[in-house]
């Protein structure tokens, strides 16, 4: 299974101000610092930490490797947009994971709709030019 680099999901995200390195914080302390502060540094930590078992969940439930990137970048960008929701005792990697699946399904199914319009669409064109070309035999 192809791992995707931190850095890549990160590409978007300016990092506006680093934390200092002296004590690692827990998730909730990350995850505090960032509601507050809108510190980068804490939202990438939290990234980084929790990357690799977001994107190999989504990458199960969605087996196609740039549509787990897909529901990884979505994961971490509804993290950003709703941080200031999660309050303890909720967990965040189980807001992660449940995020992730929530995510993944409705990829799943878009992709699922997807391909039956792009069938349909094949089936259509399919059967004009039958048509046609059955209908100018016809005339000749």
């Amino acid at each position: 299974m192809r791992r995707i680099p931190s850095s890549q999901i990160l590409s978007g995200f300016a990092i506006v101000r680093e934390l200092p390195s002296e004590d690692p914080m827990d998730d909730r302390e990350l995850l505090d610092e960032f509601v507050k502060a809108r510190s980068q540094g804490a939202f990438r930590e939290l990234v980084e930490r929790h990357l690799p078992v977001v994107y190999s969940a989504a990458r199960r439930m969605v087996r196609d490797a740039h549509l787990a990137e897909e529901v990884a970048q979505s994961v971490f960008t509804t993290l950003a947009q709703k941080a200031d929701s999660i309050r303890p005792p909720q967990v965040l990697g189980g807001w992660l994971y449940n995020t992730t699946r929530h995510l993944a399904m409705h990829a799943v199914r878009t992709e699922q709709r997807r391909r039956e319009r792009e069938q349909n669409c094949l089936r259509h064109a399919i059967s004009r030019t039958r048509s046609r070309r059955f209908g100018n035999q016809r005339t000749s």
